[in-house]
């Protein structure tokens, strides 16, 4: 995908540039949007959310207490309504969109990751996922 003609550039080295990571910073300064960078991004990013998990774990005890399960059956059969929801998936961002209508979904839409990093060739701009071919010897 293009915003105003450049290619953009979504997941793991984009968030962690974006959060001002020293690490990422300093690897994307020096390889670029190379394939180490982009790998390494990926491993400081699971190490992140890592810990996040080890942190809401540690809160389950008391959250254990509270009822798990509701039966919902009778409204579901009555939703109606259409929804979005934009996640960061680990190579970049997912869209989805979704229309229910009586319970059942009517139309369900999803934007992949792939379609952001290898969208069609532009003239002026390499895409995302053509620069991380730059530098590296065909074999």
């Amino acid at each position: 995908m293009r915003y105003r003609e450049a290619p953009c550039e979504t997941g793991p080295i984009a968030r962690k540039i974006a959060l001002g990571d020293k690490i990422v910073n300093r690897l994307h300064k020096t390889y670029g949007s190379s394939f180490i960078s982009r790998t390494l991004s990926r491993i400081l990013e699971v190490w992140d959310l890592l810990i996040e998990v080890e942190n809401h774990l540690k809160k389950l005890p008391s959250l254990l207490k509270e009822p798990s399960r509701l039966d919902l059956m009778e409204k579901v059969k009555r939703l109606n309504g259409e929804g979005a929801a934009f996640v960061e998936a680990s190579r970049g961002m997912l869209m989805h969109r979704i229309k229910v209508i009586e319970g059942k979904i009517a139309d369900y839409r999803i934007v992949t990751p792939s379609m952001w990093n290898l969208e069609p060739r532009c003239r002026r701009f390499l895409g995302v996922a053509e620069k991380i071919y730059n530098g590296i010897e065909k074999l």
